[in-house]
């Protein structure tokens, strides 16, 4: 594989894409360029490693200094890590035959100076690219498992029987009785939701960003609202909105907004990303009456999208969740 620049890679997004639908073993959205690229502008690593070869596919990574235990001590390493060097859901490598792909960036980091470990993240532990890279690192290195990163998933079809009403039905008793309790309580306070999918980024985002003021991740400073979390939104809804795939509702009481749902699409999957609502409100579950909404949005007649990907596992999201997916990361030392 030819080292090219990161300039590169950003310019061949399409081509970066085509990769990642043809890549056996990774999370897909994550690893798509709308994710793992607004990642990389946010909390760049570099100076980077990027690797591209037309028959072999696409590798990108980052240079950092870690500290980790070593014979009970505490020493510096120098690393090489993907694209989404925060949460590590996307993986740094794309191309239609795994085998080919791992041992082609192995060869390639043989020969890159300075690192003494190799962070292979958002990878399905024993998925045909996880499988690859251990091959193919194990022959000159040592090859740990390292962080798994639990996804909860809700299915939305499109097998016979599947739909809204399908899930709604794989819903526990007590959870679907409190939704009816909260639609109601919703209609005779007024609550209302607004779509805002084709809002531009530059406008959007300071709208939901002022909801999130009004909340509990607000006053935490997390959410939206957390460390770089404002400008990652924005270059990943900046990419979305290009073609259309950014899902967005806004919950509105008394003529102000109240809360939000942000998501989107790609392929036959929505990736929840954020969900907010102003304090004071627990009572009219303004937070739960988006999601509802929201899934019943995707599946209306017609909807492509099959998958719910409610993101990292968080206690609330089981009720809505039918399965959970893993990604690992994969800790090569030299």
């Amino acid at each position: 594989m030819k080292r090219v620049t990161i300039d590169d890679l950003f310019a061949s997004s399409a081509d970066w894409d085509a990769c990642v639908d043809v890549t056996s073993g990774v999370d897909l959205w994550s690893t798509g360029s709308d994710w793992a690229f607004a990642a990389h502008r946010n909390w760049g690593t570099g100076p980077e490693v990027v690797l591209h070869d037309d028959a072999v596919g696409w590798a990108a990574f980052g240079r950092v200094s870690v500290s980790v235990p070593e014979d009970g001590s505490t020493g510096g390493f120098d690393a090489l890590i993907g694209p989404d060097s925060l949460w590590g859901f996307a993986a740094p490598m794309v191309g239609p035959n795994p085998r080919i792909l791992a041992g082609a960036v192995a060869a390639a980091l043989d020969d890159e100076p300075a690192w003494d470990l190799v962070f292979l993240t958002g990878l399905v532990a024993e998925g045909d690219l996880d499988t690859a890279c251990i091959e193919a690192f194990s022959v000159h290195h040592q090859v740990f498992a390292g962080p798994v990163a639990p996804r909860l998933v809700a299915d939305l079809g499109p097998i016979p029987g599947s739909g809204f009403d399908a899930w709604w039905m794989r819903r526990s008793d007590k959870f679907r009785r409190n939704l009816r309790r909260a639609e109601r309580a919703a209609v005779a306070h007024g609550l209302s939701v607004e779509v805002v999918d084709e809002m531009a980024p530059e406008a959007l985002l300071p709208r939901l960003l002022a909801i999130e003021e009004t909340s509990w991740k607000g006053h935490e400073e997390s959410g939206l609202l957390g460390g770089e979390m404002a400008s990652f939104y924005l270059h990943m809804t900046t990419s979305l909105a290009q073609s259309g795939r950014v899902r967005a509702c806004v919950a509105q009481l008394d003529g102000r907004d109240v809360g939000f749902i942000l998501g989107a699409v790609r392929g036959d999957t929505y990736r929840g990303l954020q969900l907010s609502y102003s304090v004071g409100l627990e009572d009219l579950s303004v937070g739960h009456l988006l999601q509802l909404h929201e899934v019943r949005r995707l599946t209306a007649e017609g909807s492509a999208v099959t998958r719910y990907d409610l993101g990292m596992d968080m206690p609330y999201k089981h009720s809505w969740a039918d399965r959970t997916e893993e990604t690992r990361t994969l800790v090569v030392r030299r």
